[in-house]
């Protein structure tokens, strides 16, 4: 049986890929708003990473709408969210796990992850 994709799991794909615009815009332009955020334990600061997230948000974004190395920006994108998860938001539920924003964060986050490893195999 073959399987129909619908404009429904087009236009998901679309949001996703501007989600990835507004992220990469929102890194890029509020640094001092989200460079909190990064853990104090990783090396070179929280700056450089913020900076460098919003740069990965935006070529991976570029490079799924091009179709140039769209599988391999999409999983490379998929990773980059677990790895926030595991490293950023997972901590903050173990610190505080009666805070439902630590809680919706990391639920929020896994999302983007299975969104985005779905766009990857099936576009």
């Amino acid at each position: 049986m073959v399987e129909q994709k619908g404009a429904g799991h087009r236009d998901s794909g679309w949001v996703f890929r501007l989600c990835c615009i507004a992220f990469g815009l929102a890194h890029l332009t509020g640094v001092q708003a989200i460079t909190p955020m990064v853990p104090k334990w990783i090396p070179f600061g929280g700056t450089f990473w913020t900076i460098l997230t919003g740069i990965a948000f935006e070529l991976a974004c570029l490079s799924i709408i091009s179709g140039i190395w769209d599988v391999l920006a999409a999983r490379l994108l998929g990773l980059m969210l677990l790895v926030f998860s595991i490293a950023g938001l997972t901590p903050g539920i173990s610190a505080t796990p009666h805070v439902h924003t630590a809680w919706g964060g990391d639920a929020y986050n896994l999302t983007a992850v299975a969104s985005n490893s779905r766009t990857a195999t099936s576009d």
